[in-house]
């Protein structure tokens, strides 16, 4: 960042309160703390004592995350008027970094959705174009900064929930390898697939905050130690040597045409630029069997986290639609359960197997861009988002050249090949920008 944190801080005040009426972005925010921080971070700037790279980062939060002193809802009613009472760790270690934690945004009900139409908070607008989504469920991350209502933000991803509004926004966004991230503060929907991953406007600032983020957790069962080497060198856009998969699964996927344009200009690219680019066969990975699979999962399991609510009614507390969802997973058979899980180890093996013979996958992020309010909701928006949850890889989502709608690729990698992902992302930034 820069010694203007002030400054920034107040022009990002300002468009809150010129354009959040109508965005439905920011759920709570705690001026006061903020401008606090944003003192302490210019004058450290000032006096070249920064504590580095995010030292004053305006971060924003997805409402799901605990951050002490503010709204603590995970997107529903029942919780509206809950206030964190601690920080969650990975707010903590971003705090201790020098970031500037300024807003709660707003989210997918329950982070049960990819729409973040919520309807105890609002529809959230993609700031790119209001008639459409931001996607979901961190969709309130994503519009926050595309809108410039903030520099960098949180979000959490099940199934796709940080990669897809990045690609719906036009902004980078990554699910790091399953562990690496503590989830302390985390009010889970899915405890087997649920992760913490970052959002920014670039690379860069992508790998400084997943640099900051990782860690253990004694609380997490989930939780794991980095390798020794992980992230310890710079990273570069240099692809020359990497084999890259591209899996031959997506012609299982109905994709919009502007989607595969785009896809194909990215494999170019990275050949152009020393990447070998080959047709795999991800053998046992159906994407829309897996998927709906995943979804069964994650409504199970969210059954379970949010079950001192669904036990109540009261469209206030929850909306009908969720619900639904709940009660669907939380009446689920056995066997169906049991098969859901058996199609996610199977889907695992074979993501795994196929690291063998390539250093990373390359696939759309979504099968389509972001689609208007009024369409109906593509059921195949996590197809292939859904497939690094299920392994437990780091992927990352980054814009690339479209029509005048953002389009992305993701880079899907073996576990903790975050430095890997994000070179091939930084050489797709700077070679199709």
């Amino acid at each position: 960042m820069n010694d203007k944190c002030v400054d920034r801080l107040e022009k990002v005040l300002s468009e809150i309160s010129k354009r959040n009426g109508a965005l439905k972005i920011v759920t709570d925010l705690d001026a006061e703390k903020a401008f606090d921080a944003a003192k302490a971070s210019e004058k450290r700037w000032q006096e070249q004592k920064e504590l580095g790279p995010l030292d004053g980062l305006i971060l924003a939060v997805k409402d799901n995350i605990s951050v002490c002193g503010l709204r603590w809802s995970a997107g529903l009613g029942a919780w509206k008027n809950r206030i964190a009472t601690k920080d969650a760790r990975v707010i903590k270690s971003l705090r201790d970094a020098g970031a500037i934690v300024f807003s709660m945004v707003n989210m997918h009900e329950g982070a049960l959705g990819a729409t973040t139409n919520n309807p105890h908070f609002g529809r959230t607008a993609n700031p790119l174009d209001f008639e459409r989504t931001p996607g979901g469920s961190s969709g309130g991350s994503a519009a926050a900064i595309a809108a410039g209502l903030a520099d960098a933000a949180l979000g959490t991803d099940t199934m796709g929930s940080v990669r897809i509004p990045a690609a719906y926004c036009g902004v980078v966004g990554l699910k790091p390898t399953c562990g690496l991230v503590p989830r302390d503060g985390l009010h889970f929907l899915s405890p087997s697939l649920d992760t913490i991953g970052p959002m920014a406007p670039d690379i860069d600032t992508l790998g400084y905050m997943i640099k900051i983020m990782a860690g253990t957790s004694k609380s997490d069962p989930l939780s794991r130690t980095t390798p020794l080497e992980w992230m310890k060198k710079p990273i570069e856009a240099n692809p020359s040597g990497i084999i890259i998969g591209i899996p031959t699964q997506l012609n299982l996927v109905a994709c919009e045409a502007a989607v595969i344009d785009s896809l194909a200009i990215t494999r170019i690219a990275l050949e152009k630029y020393g990447a070998k680019v080959v047709d795999v066969d991800v053998l046992g990975w159906n994407p829309s069997c897996a998927r709906r699979a995943g979804l069964l999962i994650a409504e199970a399991e969210g059954a379970v986290a949010l079950k001192n609510i669904l036990d109540f009614p009261g469209q206030d507390l929850m909306s009908n639609e969720l619900r639904s969802l709940l009660a669907y997973g939380r009446d689920a058979p056995r066997n169906k359960l049991i098969d859901a899980y058996n199609c996610i180890k199977a889907t695992a093996v074979a993501t795994i197997k196929i690291f063998e013979q390539v250093d990373a996958l390359l696939m759309p992020t979504a099968p389509q861009q972001a689609f208007r309010h009024s369409d109906p909701v593509p059921k195949n928006q996590a197809d292939f988002t859904s497939l690094a949850n299920f392994f437990g890889g780091p992927s990352l989502a980054i814009p690339v050249p479209s029509n005048n709608l953002p389009n992305s690729v993701q880079i899907v990698g073996p576990e903790f090949s975050e430095a890997l992902i994000l070179s091939i992302g930084k050489s797709i930034e700077q070679n199709l920008a």
